[in-house]
């Protein structure tokens, strides 16, 4: 769980993510963001494709 630390707004309610993923995608939604919810989730499945690739190469 994360909350803002620069600003906060107290008075706001808290929302609870287990990533960031997801607080970025809300947030974008709530702010009509749709192009750049595309390019989020975009990031967001390269981002997952790119967790099963190897560090390094085996090949010598």
């Amino acid at each position: 769980m994360q909350k803002a630390i620069v600003s906060p707004d107290f008075n706001n309610k808290t929302v609870l993510v287990r990533n960031h993923w997801d607080y970025v995608e809300m947030w974008l939604q709530k702010e009509k963001k749709s192009e750049a919810l595309m390019y989020w989730k975009q990031a967001e499945s390269f981002f997952n494709a790119s967790q099963s690739i190897p560090d390094r190469s085996d090949l010598q």
